[in-house]
């Protein structure tokens, strides 16, 4: 995998793309943001998915690598 192809699902997210996060992230993967702080890849998929049901339109923009 490329960082090019984790930047191009990051800034394409979709709560049905949300179920891909095992294909970015580890296992055991540690995700912390000001709202959230957890271990896993089903905790992260969470965190995201329910992002989508919170916030009108999200999206992301990768700025830097």
């Amino acid at each position: 995998m490329k960082l090019d192809d984790i930047i191009a699902w990051f800034e394409s997210l979709t709560p049905e793309s949300v179920a891909r996060a095992g294909d970015y992230y580890s296992p055991n993967a540690y995700f912390k943001d000001p709202f959230n702080e957890v271990r896993g890849v089903e905790p992260i998929q969470h965190v995201f998915a329910h992002m989508f049901e919170q916030v009108n339109d999200p999206s992301f923009t990768v700025t830097g690598r």
